[in-house]
C-alpha cells in the first residue's frame, strides 16, 4: 500500500513544491504525455499512469469512446437540428480526440488505485470530481484544480512558418486564427480581383493549397468554368508563392462571411433556437450522468463545462455555416465540388449542403492511408476505405489502393486518377545531391489507445534522439528537420529538437521536392506519406515504425524502403544506405517497380482529374 499518490495532468502546478514537503514519499504519476515532459524537465522521479492498463482496458477504451462519440445525443433522447440537419455529425471527428484521452485518464486513475490502495490520492486534473467519487470517503482526497479545459483539436491552430530562413511555430486560438485568417482575406482581395459571373457554371475547390495543387489549378483553369477556392481551415494565401499562383491563374477566393449580410435575421433566429436547444439537453443531468460512467461512476460532473461550451461554440459555427452555404449555392452555379479532407467539420457542412442541390463531388486520395486492420473500428473517423464516403467520387492513386478498398468491402465509386499534387515531383529534374539527410517527423496517432499512450511519445523521441546522434557520426552530412504540419499541441517536437541541439536546421514550409530531392537519404516514421514522395525522386527512405501496425502495408512488404522498428537497428541502416552502393541501388530499383504499381498517370494526374470534373 501506497500512504499518498499524486496523479498529474498536463504542466505540475504551482503549488507542487509545498504539497510535496507535506508528502516527501508520495508516489508521483503523469496521467498524460505533457504531465511526463514537465516532470522530466524538472527531474521529478515519476511513474507512467497509463501503464497500469491492460490490452482489455485499452480495447474498452476504444469502443467507450466511439460509443460516446456517436451515441451521446441518441441517449439523451434528444436531436439538434438546423434546417432539418442534423448537427453534432460535424464535429464526430474531433470528438472522439477528445472522448479518448478522457477515458484513458479515467480508466488508468481507476486502475491505479485499485493496484496502488492509497490511504491519499491528490491530484490535478480534468477529472477532479470523478477521482472524488472513485475515493467515496474511504480515501483521502486532496484535489488541485486544472484551469484548463479539454478543447477540440482545432480549437488551438498551431501555425508552423520559416521567415527569412528562420522556423517559426507557435499556437494561437480558434478565435484570433479566424480574425487573422479574415484580415489576410482583406488585405490579398485589395490586389486581386475577385469579381465573376455567379451564373456561369464553377467549380468549387475546397481548402486546397495552392503551392501543392499548382498543376491542378492550371489544368482546370482550362475548362471553360469559374474556379473557386474556399478555403475555411487555412489561408488560400499565405505568403508571395501562393498569391502569385492564385493571380496568374485567375482563381477566385471565396469567403462565405460575404453572404451575411442577407441572413442576419434568419442567422439570428437560428442561433437564438440552438441556444434554447441546449439549454433543454444539458439541464437533463440524469441522463448524461448515466452515459458517461467508468465502473459506474460518473465523468460528466468532470466534463460538464468543457462538453457543453463546445457543443455551442463549434454548433453555432455550424449552424452559420449552414444558413451562409444555402446561401451561397442558391446564388452560384455550382457544377462540381472537389475536395480532400471530408472528415473535417467544414467540409463535411459543404458537402451536405450541396447534396440538396444535387451537386456532384469528388474526393482526392491525399495520403497513402493505413491497410491494417486494427484501424477498422476508426473507419467512421478515418479515412481506411472502410466507411462510405461522403463524396460522390473517389479519385484514388492507383491500382494497389483500389484493390485495398475492393478487399474491405467498401464499393464506392472509384476512379483511378494518379495524384495530382505529386504531379511536380514526376516531372521534377534537378536531382543533385547535396549531402543532406532529411528527417520528416510525423506524430502519434490519437485514435487507437494501444498506441497513443505515453510510451509511445517517448519512444518516439527517442528515436528522434537516436537519429540526430547516427548522423552527427556523419561530418560530410548535414540534418535537416521537417516537423508534420498538423497540430502538435501533445507531442511538441519543436521543443523537443531545440533541447537536442539548439541549432539544428529546421524547415517548415521549404519547397518539399525541392528539399527531398537535395538529400542522400530520407527518415521518417510510420510510412509516412514523405516516404512515398522521395521514392519517387529516387531518395532511399528509412521508415522507423514506432508503432507495431505499420509494418501491415504494402510498402513495406515491396522492400520499396528500409523499415526498422528497433532504435538499436538505425546506426546500421543508415550506414547501410549510405556506404553499400550496391544495397542502395537494388532498393532504388525496388522502390520505383512500387512507384510504378502504386501511383498511375504519374505526372499527368492533373489532366486526368481536369477530364473528370469537366465530364461530371
Amino acid at each position: 500500500m501506497n500512504e499518498t499518490i499524486f496523479l498529474i495532468e498536463d504542466e505540475i502546478p504551482k503549488e507542487f513544491s509545498s504539497i510535496m514537503k507535506s508528502h516527501p514519499q508520495a508516489k508521483i504519476l503523469a496521467l498524460n504525455y505533457p504531465a511526463h515532459r514537465s516532470l522530466e524537465k524538472n527531474q521529478i522521479p515519476h511513474e507512467l499512469g497509463d501503464k497500469f492498463l491492460t490490452k482489455d482496458d485499452k480495447n474498452a477504451i476504444n469502443q467507450t469512446s466511439i460509443h460516446s462519440t456517436i451515441n451521446w445525443e441518441k441517449n439523451i433522447g434528444k436531436t439538434l437540428e438546423i434546417e432539418n440537419i442534423e448537427l453534432t455529425q460535424f464535429i464526430e471527428f474531433e470528438l472522439l480526440q477528445y472522448f479518448l484521452p478522457i477515458f484513458r485518464m479515467g480508466y488508468s486513475i481507476v486502475r491505479i488505485i485499485e493496484e496502488l490502495k492509497p490511504e491519499t490520492v491528490i491530484i490535478k486534473s480534468t477529472l477532479n470530481d470523478f477521482t472524488k467519487k472513485l475515493c467515496d470517503n474511504k480515501i483521502n482526497f486532496l484535489s488541485i484544480i486544472k484551469s484548463d479545459q479539454p478543447k477540440l483539436e482545432y480549437d488551438r491552430i498551431n501555425i508552423k512558418i520559416d521567415i527569412l530562413n528562420r522556423p517559426i511555430s507557435f499556437t494561437i486560438s480558434r478565435n484570433l486564427f479566424s480574425k487573422l485568417k479574415s484580415t489576410i482575406y482583406k488585405i490579398s482581395n485589395l490586389f486581386l480581383n475577385n469579381s465573376y459571373d455567379s451564373k456561369k457554371k464553377s467549380i468549387l475547390l475546397l481548402d486546397f493549397n495552392p503551392i501543392q495543387y499548382e498543376n491542378l489549378l492550371s489544368e482546370l483553369n482550362k475548362i471553360e468554368q469559374n474556379v473557386l477556392l474556399l478555403n475555411q481551415r487555412r489561408p488560400a494565401i499565405w505568403n508571395y508563392e501562393s498569391f502569385k499562383i492564385i493571380k496568374k491563374l485567375n482563381v477566385k477566393s471565396i469567403n462565405l462571411h460575404d453572404y451575411t449580410n442577407t441572413n442576419h435575421e434568419k442567422l439570428s433566429k437560428s442561433i437564438s433556437y440552438l441556444d434554447t436547444q441546449l439549454e433543454k439537453i444539458f439541464q437533463d443531468e440524469e441522463k448524461f450522468k448515466n452515459f458517461f460512467q467508468i465502473n459506474s461512476v460518473s465523468l460528466w460532473p468532470s466534463i460538464k463545462k468543457s462538453f457543453s461550451e463546445i457543443c455551442r461554440n463549434r454548433l453555432h459555427e455550424s449552424t452559420t455555416r449552414i444558413i451562409l452555404l444555402k446561401n451561397f449555392f442558391e446564388n452560384n452555379n455550382i457544377s462540381s465540388i472537389l475536395e480532400w479532407a471530408e472528415l473535417s467539420q467544414e467540409e463535411n457542412e459543404v458537402l451536405t449542403i450541396s447534396k440538396q442541390f444535387k451537386i456532384p463531388s469528388l474526393l482526392l486520395q491525399h495520403a497513402m492511408y493505413p491497410t491494417s486492420k486494427i484501424w477498422e473500428p476508426f473507419s467512421r473517423f478515418a479515412l481506411t476505405y472502410n466507411y462510405p464516403s461522403k463524396s460522390d467520387i473517389q479519385a484514388i492513386w492507383g491500382d494497389l489502393t483500389q484493390k485495398h478498398a475492393e478487399s474491405s468491402g467498401h464499393n464506392p465509386n472509384l476512379r483511378i486518377t494518379g495524384s495530382p499534387r505529386h504531379d511536380k515531383f514526376f516531372t521534377y529534374n534537378n536531382k543533385k545531391k547535396s549531402g543532406k539527410i532529411l528527417l520528416a517527423t510525423t506524430v502519434i496517432s490519437n485514435y487507437d489507445t494501444n498506441f497513443s499512450t505515453i510510451d509511445y511519445f517517448i519512444k518516439f523521441n527517442e528515436f528522434v534522439k537516436e537519429v540526430y546522434r547516427v548522423i552527427k557520426k556523419f561530418p560530410d552530412k548535414e540534418l535537416i528537420v521537417k516537423p508534420h504540419p498538423v497540430n502538435d499541441s501533445l507531442n511538441d517536437i519543436i521543443n523537443v529538437l531545440h533541447e537536442i541541439d539548439p541549432k539544428i536546421k529546421i524547415s517548415h514550409t521549404q519547397n518539399l521536392e525541392k528539399l527531398i530531392a537535395d538529400c542522400d537519404l530520407v527518415i521518417t516514421f510510420n510510412n509516412s506519406t514523405v516516404a512515398l514522395e522521395s521514392i519517387i525522386l529516387d531518395v532511399p527512405v528509412i521508415t522507423l515504425q514506432v508503432e507495431e501496425w505499420a509494418n501491415d502495408i504494402s510498402i513495406v512488404n515491396s522492400g520499396a524502403i528500409m523499415a526498422i522498428s528497433e532504435i538499436s537497428e538505425i546506426e546500421g541502416g543508415v550506414k547501410k544506405i549510405l556506404s553499400d552502393d550496391d544495397y542502395r541501388q537494388k532498393l532504388i530499383h525496388k522502390s520505383r517497380e512500387f512507384v510504378n504499381n502504386y501511383m498511375s498517370y504519374q505526372g499527368t494526374a492533373s489532366s486526368k482529374i481536369s477530364d473528370l470534373i469537366s465530364n461530371l
